[in-house]
């Protein structure tokens, strides 16, 4: 998204939030906020740690993609 999309996009965001007169609303939000603010934090360390390691790293099973066999 183009740097002016995304700032108009974050003023029509603040506008509406501005628009609120409600306190358990903007409490509300702002507890909506967070949670996405930590989805997004733990599904970027996630996307880093599979690029640093390799995607078979992290399989449920716990098979590493790290072979340590030694190849003859």
């Amino acid at each position: 998204m183009a740097t002016m999309e995304l700032n108009n996009l974050k003023y029509s965001l603040m506008e509406e939030l501005m628009s609120i007169d409600n306190k358990e609303t903007l409490n509300q939000i702002k507890t909506y906020f967070e949670q996405l603010k930590n989805k997004s934090q733990n599904e970027s360390e996630s996307m880093f740690k599979e690029e640093l390691l390799g995607a078979d790293t992290f399989r449920p099973n716990g098979v590493t993609g790290i072979n340590l066999m030694p190849v003859c």
